[in-house]
């Protein structure tokens, strides 16, 4: 194995950065390692709608951490996402999204990626959709969402 974390021995939730009555346009990605030895994960998650445009999730590219994430047993790292930052109105529901596999390392197979269950029976997500690259703080991961 070469250290990256894999979809064998991680598990990944969503959940509301901040209470949805507020904002119901960010979201904390959290992956734990469910695995018995310490993983990595290399850049950001890499995320597709299952909206019909097949698009990717674009990334905060000033949210790279000082280094990369390296996940003992049992222990989680968060990634922000936000959804839009138009209204709703037009903006696509969006029920699932896919995960890309976590190692991110291009040479090396990590899984066949997952599907990401949203919140409250599907978010709504525009073009200007971002994610941040994978953080060992939450609140480090959520920071972004909010410069605007």
């Amino acid at each position: 194995m070469d250290g990256n974390c894999t979809d064998e021995y991680t598990d990944v939730k969503v959940e509301w950065a901040v209470p949805p009555v507020k904002d119901d346009s960010r979201l904390l990605l959290v992956v734990t390692n469910t695995g018995t030895e310490p993983c990595t994960l290399r850049t950001h998650p890499v995320l597709r709608p299952k909206d019909g445009h097949g698009r990717l999730v674009g990334v905060f590219m000033n949210s790279g951490p000082q280094a990369e994430v390296t996940l003992a047993p049992g222990k989680e790292a968060y990634a922000g996402l936000l959804l839009r930052q138009s209204s709703k109105d037009v903006s696509t529901l969006v029920k699932d999204m896919a995960l890309a596999p976590h190692g991110q390392s291009p040479d090396s197979p990590t899984g066949e990626g997952v599907l990401l269950e949203m919140p409250k029976g599907g978010v709504y997500v525009d073009d200007t959709a971002r994610v941040t690259y994978w953080n060992s703080s939450s609140e480090a991961a959520v920071t972004p969402l909010f410069a605007r």
